[in-house]
């Protein structure tokens, strides 16, 4: 019961220090009091109190006597208190100047003045500046110092002063923390705040599949996987799908860029990826469906026909055949003889042949390397597929067959 009593009393008391403390407003008497500046008891719950200490030891384990502001006294257990400040001799100066200052706009710049000039006077003095400064244009409603204190404006074509939230907001601003931002700004800043939320959420779950996986199965790991894979998490499975070694996990991210929908660009790029560098036959049925962008699937596959790896070439040859893809015939037309480094050997030595889909062949010896013209076979028959003409490794004509059936013809220009 005690205990009770003794903690709605410090809540009582909380409140009649704040209260007191709050007198020393602009719109009311001059209460100097209220401006003075107390000693306080900082409290573990977060409270404080306002008043004169009587008797606190160095020994940091005595209780602390303290008087509040309303007359009452007190003994505080120092397991109750966080922290104990005592006026100093600045805070002294500034009550007893308070008491004798005279109510006029020149005595409250000159405690400005004084305030500001003290070490980290702005903020520890900030409340009584404040009051300062409202009191000086209370009494000189002109003085420009004191208004722009304030943080008001001064409006040139009204000639007049106006607070800063009434002069921001008839601008169309608003406050955004410490600043001052246009609306649509700080709606548009709103609405980034609130998509990185969702990004946040979306990528903890992320997390934790990637934490879980070795504990499910194929058909449990893209079930669930499709369950958060949306378009603004689809750049994170693609790196983890790029940063990851196990094949087996790797066909569970070819499922979800299957499937995943709508559908995002990286999703083809992965099943583009999976068809040239895991040979992923899965993949390549995917990217054969009418629903993916086989533009853009060709687009990819053309850049690995510049690649130094010949097998990749003709790789990316075969998968575009399939497709039958003629966006991809001038790349093709390209790629039908390319240069490569091989091991240039005796001719006696070992000769091994990559044909079919490799196409082409590579001299493995021990002599020098140097950059031989390849002829790729995967490539000739990519274009042969898709043309349906065999006009054989010459580039210049698949270049002309593409113009002569790919080109707008027969349009005269207007003079």
């Amino acid at each position: 019961m005690k205990n009770r009593f003794a903690c709605f009393t410090l809540v009582t008391l909380f409140l009649v220090s704040i209260a007191s403390v709050s007198l020393a407003d602009d719109d009311r008497p001059f209460d100097r009091d209220s401006l003075k500046i107390v000693d306080q008891v900082l409290l573990k719950s977060g409270e404080s109190l306002s008043g004169t200490i009587l008797k606190v030891a160095d020994d940091r384990k005595s209780p602390v006597s303290f008087k509040t502001l309303d007359g009452i006294d007190l003994v505080l257990d120092r397991k109750l208190i966080s922290k104990v400040v005592k006026t100093d001799d600045v805070s002294q100066r500034y009550n007893d100047m308070i008491s004798k200052l005279a109510d006029d706009a020149a005595a409250h710049r000159d405690m400005v003045t004084w305030c500001k000039q003290q070490d980290n006077g702005s903020i520890r003095f900030k409340r009584q500046i404040t009051f300062h400064n409202k009191r000086i244009i209370r009494l000189d409603p002109n003085d420009a110092a004191a208004r722009r204190d304030l943080k008001y404006k001064f409006l040139k074509d009204e000639n007049r002063w106006v607070p800063e939230n009434q002069f921001w907001t008839s601008q169309g601003y608003v406050r955004s923390g410490a600043k001052w931002v246009p609306r649509l700004q700080h709606r548009i800043d709103q609405n980034k705040d609130q998509a990185n939320e969702v990004y946040s959420a979306r990528k903890q779950k992320l997390n934790l599949w990637s934490r879980n996986l070795r504990k499910m199965s194929a058909a449990e790991a893209v079930t669930s996987l499709m369950a958060i894979a949306e378009p603004g998490l689809i750049p994170d499975i693609y790196a983890n799908y790029q940063e990851e070694k196990n094949p087996i996990v790797k066909a569970v991210y070819i499922e979800v860029f299957a499937a995943a929908r709508p559908l995002h660009n990286l999703q083809i790029k992965g099943l583009v990826d999976a068809a040239i560098n895991l040979n992923s036959d899965k993949a390549l049925d995917y990217l054969m469906q009418d629903e993916f962008n086989q533009r853009l699937a060709s687009e990819y596959l053309t850049s690995f026909l510049q690649d130094k790896n010949n097998l990749k070439i003709n790789r990316a040859a075969f998968l575009l055949g399939e497709l039958e893809s003629r966006y991809s015939i001038l790349a093709l037309s390209n790629a039908l003889i390319t240069k490569h480094k091989v091991s240039q050997g005796d001719p006696g030595r070992m000769s091994t042949s990559f044909n079919n889909v490799t196409g082409g062949s590579q001299q493995f010896g021990s002599k020098k390397i140097a950059p031989v013209p390849i002829k790729n076979v995967a490539v000739l028959e990519a274009l042969k597929k898709i043309t349906r003409q065999d006009l054989g490794y010459s580039k210049a004509a698949y270049q002309r067959w593409y113009i002569n059936n790919y080109t707008v013809v027969g349009l005269k220009a207007r003079r």
